[in-house]
Formats: C-alpha cells, structure tokens, sequence
C-alpha cells in the first residue's frame, strides 16, 4: 500500500499567502463599495436638501413687498466666512399666510458660525416692524453650509448687495448660489437659482 503524501512547509506557506492576498482584496473591493455607496445615499439626501431650501428661500423671494413708508423692506448683504461667501438677506415678505390687513412678516436667511461649523437659520418676525434685522424667532434650517451667495439684479446689471430703502425700489431679480457638505470626505454639491421677484423694478411716476 502506498503511503499519502503531506503538504510541505512551503506549499502550506504559499496557500496561506494566497488565501491572505484573496480575503484582502476581497475586503478592499467591499469596503471601496460599501463607501461609494455612503457617498451616493449623502449626495442623494444632500440633493434633496439643497433643492428643498432652494425652493424656500425662492417662495419668501419672490413674495418680497416694498411699503409706501420708505422703511428698509429688503437688505442683502455681502459678507465672507472662512473665505466663503456667506451673505445674508432680510425682507418682508407675504410669502406666509396672512390674515385679513396685517402686515407682512419679516424674513431673513442669515449664516451663523456655530462650534466651528457654517449653519443656515430661517428669521421670521410676525408683525413686521422697522428693525428688520433683529427680532422673531430663527430655525436652522441647514447644518452643512459651505458658501451662500446672493446677488440682486437691477434690471441692466447684477450687483453684490441692495437695500430697497436707498434704491428706492426692490430687485428684478436675485440669484441664490448655495454649496452644502454632508460630512467630511463627501464632494460639497452646488445648488442654484435665478428669482423673479413680482413685486420687483423701479416703479413708475406720474
């Protein structure tokens, strides 16, 4: 009868080492998905945050009103963050259920610096009055902002800031440029919008 041949040293070796090298490359493969899958579902649900607080930022826009009294009723201002763009705009707005003659509400959408992060918040301060900055209540209502640009068209050109009560009259148009970042690692994702304001353009003289 003849006697079974064992495994040497080196063969045992060698199917160790191919073994190793195969559950390596199998973990690298499945962890470089398992992240690209984490990065698709954080640039999915960060798309639909963008295009949501663009939709918000958009109805209070294009509700803006400018009074018959001359009071500051739409104030952008240009200001940077850690270098970024971080403007803020305030206005009044009848973009929010009113009820029968009260006065518009006042909204602002201002970046704030909070435990080393840029942060959206929402101002709404219900009656409106002439201190159109200050006051109401504020909401965040994003946590990952990255830069937020606006800027006012006046008819002919675009500029960087407006005020209504210097103009005299309330912008064409805005642009609203927004870039939001989930998490760190994560590509920032741009969102942007052009809006008409109705209420917008000098108005005419008799």
């Amino acid at each position: 009868m003849r006697s079974l041949r064992g495994f040497t040293l080196i063969e045992v070796l060698m199917a160790s080492a191919i073994a190793a090298l195969f559950v390596g490359l199998l973990g690298a493969t499945l962890s470089a998905t398992l992240h690209a899958d984490e990065m698709i579902r954080a640039h999915s649900e960060l798309d639909t945050e963008g295009r949501a607080l663009l939709r918000i930022i958009a109805a209070d826009v294009s509700a803006a009103i400018y009074p018959a009294d001359n009071m500051e009723s739409f104030l952008g201002e240009d200001s940077l963050k850690s270098g970024m763009p971080a403007d803020s705009i305030h206005l009044l707005s009848a973009s929010q259920p009113l009820l029968a003659g009260a006065p518009p509400c006042e909204v602002s959408y201002i970046p704030r610096e909070r435990s080393g992060r840029i942060t959206l918040v929402r101002r709404e301060a219900w009656p409106a009055d002439r201190r159109i900055t200050v006051g109401g209540t504020e909401t965040e209502i994003a946590s990952s902002l990255v830069a937020l640009d606006f800027r006012y068209f006046d008819g002919s050109a675009w500029r960087d800031s407006w005020s209504a009560q210097s103009e005299g009259y309330l912008p064409v148009a805005v642009r609203a440029d927004v870039r939001l970042l989930p998490t760190e690692g994560v590509e920032p994702l741009s969102f942007s919008d052009v809006i008409l304001v109705l209420s917008g353009g000098k108005r005419e003289t008799n």
